[in-house]
C-alpha cells in the first residue's frame, strides 16, 4: 500500500490511498473462498467445484481451470506486415489475422494468448461445441466481431456469407486486412447493433429485411446483447437460428437470457465450466455461466 499527497496550496492535506491491483484480486479471491466454505458440497456442481479448486492452488482469473496453465504469451509467433504496417498471427497455422495498428509487438502477442485462453475446448467463452457448429453455406452475422476470430474459423468450414458488425473504428483495418481473401463474401458494417435505426445503430430486423436470413448469430457485445435481441425480435420468432450468445457480462444475464430463449423454444446447451467476470459489479455468487 502506497500513500500520497496532493498538493494544493490554502488546502488540508488527506493521504491518497493506492491499493496495488494485485492486493485488490487477492482480497477478491479470499472474499469468494469464504463465501463458498459456507455453501455445502452437495450444492455445488462440478464446474464450481473445479474452479474453487484452482482458486485454492493459484492466482484468481476470468478462467479458474487448469486448462489456462498451458498458454503462455511467450511462445506465441507475432509476425510484421510491412506492406499493410500491421502486425499479425498465424491463426492455427492457416490463416493470417491482424491486430490492431497501435498495438506493439507484445500488446499483440498478449491479446492473441488471451484469444486462445478465451476460446479452449475446456472455456466457458468458447463459441463452438459439438452441439454448435457452422454448416457449409450458412450465412453468419457476428455482431461485435472485434479481430474476427469467430468469422475466420466460420470461414473455414465454408460458411456462405458472413457479415462482421464491428463499431470500433480501429478493428476496421485489421478486419479488412484479415478478411482480404474472402472479400467477395464478406461484409463489414461500421454500427453498432442496437434495438434501433439512426447513424450510428442498426436493429438486425430491419439490416435483414431485404437480405437473406443468417442462419448462424453470434453476439458479444459487452453487456449490450439485449439490446441486440430486442432489435432481433423478428428474426429469432420467425426463423430457425442458431445463435452464440454470451451470458456473463452481468450477474443476472445467464437466467434472463435463459427464459427469453426458452420462450422461443430454442434448445439451449451451456458449458459446464463457468467464468469470474472481474469487474466493479462482481459479487454472490460469483462464477457466471
Amino acid at each position: 500500500m502506497k500513500l500520497a499527497k496532493l498538493l494544493v496550496p490554502g488546502c488540508i492535506y488527506y493521504p491518497i490511498i493506492k491499493i496495488h491491483k494485485s492486493l485488490i484480486l487477492s482480497r477478491l479471491k479470499t472474499r469468494i473462498l469464504n463465501y463458498y466454505n459456507s455453501v455445502p458440497s452437495n450444492q455445488l456442481d462440478q464446474g464450481k467445484k473445479d474452479a474453487l479448486a484452482f482458486l485454492k492452488k493459484y492466482p484468481i482469473s476470468y478462467f479458474p481451470y487448469p486448462f489456462m496453465l498451458q498458454y503462455k504469451k511467450e511462445k506465441i509467433s507475432v509476425q510484421w506486415d510491412d506492406k499493410k504496417q500491421l502486425f499479425y498471427v498465424w491463426h492455427k497455422q492457416t490463416h493470417k489475422l491482424y491486430l490492431k495498428k497501435r498495438y506493439t509487438e507484445e500488446n499483440a502477442r498478449g491479446y492473441y494468448n488471451s484469444l486462445l485462453i478465451e476460446q479452449d475446448k475446456a472455456s466457458s467463452h468458447c463459441y463452438f461445441s459439438s452441439n454448435f457448429n457452422i454448416n457449409a453455406g450458412d450465412i453468419i452475422a457476428d455482431v461485435g466481431t472485434a479481430e474476427g476470430s469467430f468469422a475466420l474459423d466460420a470461414l473455414i468450414q465454408n460458411a456462405g456469407f458472413v457479415y462482421l458488425f464491428e463499431p470500433d473504428q480501429e478493428w476496421i483495418e485489421p478486419l479488412n486486412a484479415t478478411f482480404e481473401p474472402w472479400k467477395d463474401k464478406v461484409q463489414i458494417i461500421h454500427n453498432f447493433v442496437s434495438n434501433k435505426n439512426d447513424n450510428e445503430n442498426v436493429s438486425l430486423d430491419i439490416f435483414f429485411k431485404e437480405k437473406k436470413v443468417p442462419d448462424i448469430l453470434k453476439i458479444d457485445v459487452e453487456g449490450m446483447e439485449e439490446d441486440v435481441l430486442n432489435g432481433a425480435s423478428l428474426l429469432i420468432k420467425k426463423h430457425s437460428l442458431k445463435i452464440a450468445l454470451c451470458t456473463y457480462h452481468k450477474h443476472d444475464d445467464y437466467v434472463k437470457y435463459t427464459e427469453l430463449l426458452n420462450k422461443e423454444e430454442f434448445e439451449i446447451t451451456t458449458p459446464e465450466n463457468y467464468i469470474l467476470m472481474i469487474d466493479d459489479n462482481l459479487k454472490p455468487p460469483y462464477f457466471r455461466k
